[in-house]
């Protein structure tokens, strides 16, 4: 996989762990989980490394936003966390039980420490479906 360059979709962020690429962990730690297929597992244990390694272990130092090409958070939105960023990470964690205490940190942080302010609905519909899928309450349909 490679990014995409800028404006290639909406804008000068296309390319860069963005709004568009804030749900990636959710949905396919969610595959993950839910069919048990690991092939993309090698590259969420990558994801998660990488998150956990930049905020110290702490959920509140996810930025909204991360330039692909150095790892760091892109200038514009370097210094504010954003509930999109963060939610989807409880997913992607929650594929090895290795990263429980990442999980448990995280869970507190989207649960409790985000305000449900009523102009951020696509943060909150982010935290809403991610604590869905991290708590099990996920609904599989059937073949």
């Amino acid at each position: 996989w490679k990014p995409v360059s800028a404006n290639f979709l909406e804008g000068a962020h296309d390319g860069d762990y963005h709004y568009n690429a804030c749900r990636v962990p959710w949905r396919l730690g969610t595959y993950e989980l839910t069919s048990g297929d690991r092939s993309l597992h090698a590259g969420l244990e990558s994801l998660n490394a990488f998150i956990k390694q930049s905020t110290g272990g702490d959920p509140h130092q996810v930025k909204a936003g991360y330039r692909v090409s150095t790892g760091t958070p892109g200038q514009s939105y370097a210094s504010y966390e954003d509930l999109s960023f963060t939610a989807p990470f409880i997913v992607s964690a929650e594929i090895d039980a290795r990263h429980q205490t990442w999980v448990n940190a995280l869970w507190d942080a989207v649960a409790d420490g985000f305000p449900t302010a009523s102009g951020s609905y696509f943060g909150n519909s982010i935290r809403m479906i991610s604590l869905l899928v991290a708590s099990g309450n996920w609904w599989v349909p059937a073949p």
